[in-house]
């Protein structure tokens, strides 16, 4: 079954998506304390405390991107009920949130090291 689109468009119609946005490595994520008063200036919900939690400026960033487009309308209800972020617009806003390098932050953070010794395919 396929998802219902709740929100409207009129934010991306409109092509206001906030410049830290569309820059995922943009100065602001590098700091907590600054990602949270970004956060705060833009009426979001989060604290300086929950950003110094977050891995690093890209998952600051991807943070605030999920909190801006649920502000801003831009999701997606799904036939169990459920309400998501609705992605396709949140792209269409010109945010690019989803990449590996996020993932590759996490582990880093969490003290994983990738390297070729890791591969298992036999290449």
């Amino acid at each position: 079954m396929a998802r219902l689109r709740s929100a409207s468009a009129a934010t991306v119609a409109a092509g206001y998506t906030p410049a830290e946005l569309l820059d995922p490595r943009h100065a602001v994520w590098t700091n907590p304390k600054h990602a949270a008063q970004w956060m705060e200036d833009h009426h979001l919900n989060s604290s300086v405390a929950r950003m110094r939690d977050l891995p690093g400026p890209l998952n600051r960033h991807g943070h605030a991107a999920q909190q801006w487009a649920h502000a801003q309308g831009l999701t997606t209800r799904y036939p169990g009920g459920g309400v998501g972020i609705d992605w396709h617009q949140v792209n269409a806003a010109g945010i690019n949130w989803a990449s590996g390098a996020r993932i590759m932050e996490k582990l880093e953070h969490a003290g994983v090291t990738i390297t070729k010794d890791n591969d298992t395919n036999g290449s």
